[in-house]
Order: structure tokens, then C-alpha cells, then sequence
């Protein structure tokens, strides 16, 4: 199989599938959040609520860091709204969803008001609807966030979940293709790379909120199969 890309065993089976054409590029381009610089200096071995604690403590940045104003805006939105994180974003502090969750997926009178004076003001929004595209993403991405956490639950309470078939996608959730249009274009090494780092990662982020924990796992289960059809495919 050597390092010959895989775009060309997605070929077939991606048809119907454009429904996941906007969370396809998700992992590369997607809003990172604010103090996502000042995680990978100073505190790279840290996620979830325990990153703020080691970003406004200087004494436990690994390495000299500034934090920059965006980033210490995010840090008071954390902060502030801690209750509305924990009850109504499965946890999801310090991550891309952690403002996407508090100003469109939770209800303004769920916010207290402090929380709601920290956020960052729709000033655009207030006069023009939303782009039907930037509307049909939120919601993709609110789906495949769902689709995670009914999974963990799932798994939790000892119920197997749909097995999803990496060549035919019968029985894959949204949240699968996504994670499976993702990787067409790369290549079997860098699946095999990708699956490691994502071991890594979960060693570390012991402390991450339950929907980050439920994407991760996810992801990886996704890769191992992935990963294992290709391995056999080759070998043909």
C-alpha cells in the first residue's frame, strides 16, 4: 500500500454523502479558540477547566508565555460563566465549541448576567440574518456534538453502539462520515500518526470535559477501523 494517498477508496462511497462537505475541513480549519497559542506554550499538557487554572498562574507555564488580550477575554468567559459551562455545554470549557455552545446553542435566559455581560457582543447578527451556510455548519456541528455524547452515554450504560462500516458507511453517524471525510485525503502513514497522537492526547487530557472525551474516542475508534481495512486492503 506504501504511502499512496486513500482519497481513492472514498471514490465510491462518498455519493450521498456531501451532507458532511462543511465539517470536512473542520480539523484544520476550524475556530480554535482564543487562548489556543498560549496552550500549546505554556501549559500543552493541560485541558478543559484545569487550562485556565495554568494559564493565569505564571509559576506552572512549561514555557515564558504572555497572554493575549483575546485569550484573557476567553479566560473571563470561562470564568464567569463556569455554571452555564458545566449545565448546559456538557463541561466543554477551553475548547472551539465553548462560545459556539454559550451564544447559539444555550438560550438567553438560561445566562446569568454576568456571564451574558463577558460575551462577545453579535453586533452583525442584530441586523442581517445569518448566512445560510455559517446557520447549516452551527447545526452540523451542534449534530455531530450530540451524535458524541448519545454514543458516550450509550457506552456508559452498557448499550452497544451502531457499528459503522468504513467502506460502505451504512450505520455511520454524521459524526462518523465527518471523520471518515476527513481522512481521504491523507495517507495510511499519516492515519497511523494521527491515531497515535490521539493515544497521547488522551493520556494527558485526563481532565477534559465529557463531550471532548466523547469526540476523541469516537475519533479514534473511527481510525482503528480505518486503519485496519486499509492494512487488509493492501495486502490483496
Amino acid at each position: 500500500f506504501g504511502s499512496r494517498s486513500v482519497s481513492f477508496f472514498f471514490a465510491g462511497s462518498l455519493g450521498g454523502s456531501m451532507r458532511a462537505l462543511l465539517l470536512t475541513v473542520l480539523p484544520t480549519v476550524q475556530a480554535i479558540h482564543a487562548c489556543d497559542a498560549e496552550n500549546g506554550s505554556a501549559c500543552p499538557s493541560e485541558a478543559g477547566k484545569t487550562l485556565g487554572a495554568c494559564l493565569k498562574d505564571s509559576s506552572k507555564h512549561e514555557a515564558p508565555t504572555e497572554l493575549s488580550a483575546s485569550c484573557k477575554e476567553f479566560i473571563a468567559v470561562n470564568d464567569a460563566c463556569e455554571s452555564e459551562i458545566e449545565n448546559h455545554c456538557s463541561s466543554a470549557f477551553y475548547n472551539d465549541d465553548t462560545l459556539l455552545c454559550l451564544t447559539q446553542w444555550t438560550k438567553p435566559e438560561q445566562l446569568s448576567a454576568g456571564c451574558l455581560a463577558v460575551l462577545p457582543k453579535k453586533e452583525e447578527e442584530k441586523t442581517q440574518e445569518v448566512d445560510e451556510e455559517k446557520a447549516a455548519w452551527r447545526a452540523r456541528r451542534k449534530a455531530a456534538r450530540e451524535d458524541s455524547m448519545r454514543q458516550l452515554k450509550a457506552e456508559k450504560d452498557g448499550v452497544k453502539s451502531s457499528r459503522c462500516d468504513v467502506a460502505s458507511r451504512e450505520n455511520c453517524s454524521d459524526a462518523e462520515i465527518q471523520i471518515l471525510d476527513e481522512a481521504q485525503s491523507k495517507t495510511l502513514e499519516d492515519l497511523q500518526q494521527e491515531l497515535r497522537d490521539l493515544k497521547g492526547s488522551s493520556k494527558k487530557a485526563r481532565t477534559a470535559g465529557e463531550t471532548e472525551q466523547a469526540d476523541r474516542k469516537m475519533k479514534m475508534r473511527v481510525l482503528r477501523k480505518l486503519v485496519k481495512h486499509l492494512k487488509r486492503k493492501g495486502e490483496l
